[in-house]
């Protein structure tokens, strides 16, 4: 969030490409409630908070079904490790 502060007119619309690159799912809730959430910039652009919505209800144990391509494949990985990994531990 610092680069887009730097240059908050042109790099504030880039960072809705940049969401669709950043695994939030993969952060510690309580930094993604208090950091990423709270952010300003991200409170006054729509269309960030719009993005948010999934990865908040994901936090809360609730999915919509519908993931895109790229995190079903991702997800079928996570699986697998851990079926592996339950199995091999217990």
């Amino acid at each position: 969030m610092k680069w887009v502060r730097n240059n908050k007119e042109n790099r504030a619309k880039a960072l809705g490409d940049a969401f669709e690159h950043i695994r939030f799912r993969l952060l510690p809730e309580k930094y993604f409630k208090e950091k990423v959430e709270k952010d300003e910039i991200i409170k006054a652009e729509p269309e960030l908070a719009k993005k948010l919505k999934p990865i908040k209800e994901s936090f809360a144990g609730k999915t919509s079904g519908k993931l895109k391509r790229r995190e079903r494949g991702r997800r079928s990985w996570e699986n697998a490790f851990l079926a592996i990994t339950i199995t091999t531990n217990g």
